[in-house]
């Protein structure tokens, strides 16, 4: 970290903005979910990276202090500020690179925002191009359900079973 900090104070002045972006992006990384990486994510935001890792990393940074706010109770104001935060980060994201990763992200922030309909058609669209994936299956389920649609939410958790994604357990998305 040391390094890359030396590096951009000794030769910072001769990078144009997304190189400049590129080192504050990997300090972000290296510094893991802590201020220090905010600050050093929100520097590659702001001189308008051109890189998916810098918005991914601001929106997993906010929705991980919207899920620490979520299970401390914290005030509502909070809570809607990251989750909305991480919800802008990852729709960037999303627009720049159509991974399943960044479409799953955004839809997720869409469910915590009480989108349901908007988030169902993401992992929806998602399920056509990754079928049997079943992450995907049960968060439809609990979109369904949420819209107060008991006999799809129903139909759809009876697809889920273990073992049946070889590539991706319930534990992995």
């Amino acid at each position: 970290v040391n390094v890359l900090k030396d590096f951009l104070d000794r030769f910072g002045y001769k990078l144009d903005n997304a190189h400049k972006a590129r080192v504050y992006t990997n300090l972000g990384f290296y510094e893991e979910y802590s201020k220090e990486a905010l600050e050093f994510l929100t520097k590659a935001y702001e001189l308008t990276s051109p890189y998916i890792e810098t918005y991914t990393g601001l929106g997993l940074y906010y929705f991980s202090e919207f899920q620490e706010c979520k299970l401390s109770k914290d005030d509502f104001y909070n809570t809607q500020k990251n989750i909305s935060l991480s919800k802008k980060y990852f729709e960037i994201a999303k627009d720049m690179d159509k991974s399943y990763t960044s479409a799953f992200n955004y839809a997720v922030c869409l469910f915590e925002l009480n989108e349901y309909e908007q988030a169902e058609a993401i992992f929806l669209d998602l399920l056509k191009k990754y079928p049997n994936r079943m992450s995907l299956i049960l968060a439809i389920s609990y979109c369904e359900a949420y819209l107060g649609n008991k006999e799809k939410s129903i139909y759809y958790l009876k697809q889920v079973k273990a073992g049946r994604d070889d590539n991706y357990s319930l534990n992995t998305d």
